[in-house]
């Protein structure tokens, strides 16, 4: 029960980065007496906005990792990143292979 709750104030915490089309404003940490509950759909809610008996889960990180959009939303993300991150790896280490075939070959022809 208390680690369940610890992973769901680090989602709390990081709620912007699961829905960056909405604006939470910033606060500091969840409190340590925090409580969470279960939310009960009310007989004026429609039924297409309650969540089925399948899609409910036992905590707040089970349902954000079962949700395709924000798994999406998160993969789009990672990806954009390493295809920046891609081509400075890449002309790095290109340079570094070159260097070391350049000493690789001066050691060969020295040998001989």
């Amino acid at each position: 029960q208390r680690k369940t709750s610890k992973t769901d104030a680090r989602v709390l915490e990081a709620r912007g980065f699961v829905n960056p089309k909405r604006f939470y404003k910033k606060t500091d940490r969840v409190s340590e007496f925090a409580q969470l509950g279960t939310v009960i759909a009310g007989p004026f809610d429609r039924q297409d906005d309650r969540l089925t008996r399948r899609q409910r889960k036992t905590s707040l990180t089970a349902e954000l990792l079962a949700d395709r959009d924000a798994k999406a939303y998160a993969k789009r993300k990672y990806n954009e990143l390493q295809a920046a991150k891609q081509p400075k790896q890449h002309k790095a280490s290109r340079k570094f292979k070159a260097k070391f075939k350049a000493k690789k070959k001066v050691l060969l022809t020295s040998a001989s």
